[in-house]
């Protein structure tokens, strides 16, 4: 979290995350609460969170076959 919140490497996060959770149901969702556990704390300096959610949601650099993390 404090990777997300310091902005540090949005992309690479993104896949690591992405990494993390395939095939990982219960992990992803740990993980998506978590990030918004820290939106609701963090309120206007959630920024990098959002970012992060957005990367996620659109990310392209799966492999075909893979499922997508949304």
């Amino acid at each position: 979290m404090y990777q997300i919140r310091d902005n540090i490497n949005i992309e690479h996060t993104c896949n690591f995350i992405v990494s993390l959770c395939m095939f990982n149901e219960p992990l992803a969702v740990s993980i998506v609460t978590a990030i918004f556990n820290n939106i609701k704390k963090l309120g206007d300096a959630a920024k990098p969170f959002f970012d992060l959610l957005t990367h996620l949601t659109e990310y392209s650099g799966r492999t075909q076959g893979y499922p997508p993390f949304t």
